[in-house]
């Protein structure tokens, strides 16, 4: 006789650890692909790779003697999110079977990567193919390439939705990182009782910690109004007509030796004119660069939560003017608890989500925020 009640349990677990595989390769794993040419030395194939812009560069993984690791990014109007690697390394006795030839080349290509990283993860195995003749192993089959998606993304929206992505990662792991407090004392109706464990509760060493955060929160802040005017007059036409005579900018020799050397924007010197962890400054550069109204913004978003008609504009202020008392005043808010800092980490993602709005419907698109 069949155990039902086993088979049931069997195939619960069974179906969970399929979706849970599936899932750990959607998020985690990658594409790989390896080429095994019919005739080509390590030296030519380097000289071929590294024709293509691939940088050669340090693997975590441990390869067979005399590999050869590169990597491909395309830093350019945030084509690339997790860019491409590329390993040059000498075949194996059981890949022999694939090829006569001594050296082989994998690629590799995080699922995450961006449109423009698997075009170019497709296109550098059919050029070396091309060049090198040989079949081609991995995720797809024999001789078979990744599946491309249409992209009709343009840059000033590749441009938001990394620096949001990583701004909502960070928010994320401040989260997911935050001590629970030590001292949990059961609420009371007795009013000297409660008052006792608010006393107590302040002792508590969690709630230096949420103090100690809170500067990181404004930092988040400053460093989100920065990165998104740089991006914004990176790409809006008017903007940029704005900032094409930088004879009124105050430059030192040094930002004129960056520029000169590429490795600092016009961009970036109209940014660093303004102070981004001051609203009033911030409002001045969105709104005499990039013609937003930062201010209109904040004050059109209305915050219920645990306050009534709050707006965004001064929940905002009031987190800034609290690093302020830590930073320099070393003042500690022990009243700050768990649940309070939380409160103020929604505030941060409320305001990046706010102005993204805002900058999404104002140039049309929209980006994917998912992390």
């Amino acid at each position: 006789m069949y155990d039902f009640a086993k088979i049931q349990i069997f195939c619960v677990f069974r179906i969970f650890f399929v979706f849970l595989r599936n899932y750990l390769m959607k998020k985690n794993m990658a594409r790989e692909i390896t080429l095994y040419p019919e005739r080509a030395s390590k030296d030519e194939l380097k000289k071929f790779v590294e024709k293509r812009g691939y940088e050669k560069t340090k693997h975590l993984w441990d390869w067979s003697k005399g590999t050869l690791n590169f990597f491909w990014f395309d830093y350019d109007d945030y084509k690339s999110i997790s860019g491409v690697e590329l390993d040059i390394y000498p075949v194996s006795n059981e890949e022999s079977l694939h090829t006569n030839n001594k050296w082989a080349v994998h690629v590799r290509n995080n699922y995450s990567g961006s449109f423009f990283d698997v075009k170019e993860f497709n296109e550098v195995i059919k050029q070396l193919r091309k060049r090198f003749g040989g079949i081609i192993m991995g995720d797809y089959g024999k001789n078979r390439y990744a599946p491309l998606w249409e992209d009709d993304s343009v840059p000033m929206q590749r441009g938001i939705e990394c620096i949001y992505k990583y701004q909502k990662d960070v928010l994320k792991k401040v989260r997911h990182s935050l001590p629970d407090e030590i001292i949990q004392l059961t609420k009371s109706k007795n009013s000297k009782i409660e008052s006792l464990n608010n006393f107590m509760k302040q002792q508590d060493p969690s709630r230096v910690i949420y103090n100690g955060l809170t500067p990181l929160l404004v930092s988040i802040v400053e460093y989100f109004l920065y990165s998104y005017f740089i991006v914004v007059l990176r790409y809006d036409l008017q903007a940029k007509q704005k900032i094409e005579n930088l004879s009124k900018i105050k430059l030192d020799f040094s930002d004129i030796e960056k520029l000169e050397k590429g490795i600092y924007s016009k961009e970036e010197i109209v940014a660093d004119q303004y102070n981004f962890q001051n609203l009033e400054s911030s409002q001045k550069a969105f709104r005499d660069v990039l013609n937003l109204d930062l201010h209109n913004i904040l004050h059109s978003k209305i915050i219920r939560k645990s306050r009534p008609r709050v707006d965004l504009f001064q929940l905002v202020s009031e987190l800034i003017e609290d690093r302020h008392e830590i930073v320099h005043k070393l003042r500690l808010d022990l009243l700050l608890s768990k649940t309070d800092f939380i409160y103020k980490l929604d505030i941060v993602q409320c305001m990046i989500d706010t102005v993204t709005d805002k900058i999404e419907n104002k140039y049309g698109f929209q980006i994917n925020r998912d992390v």
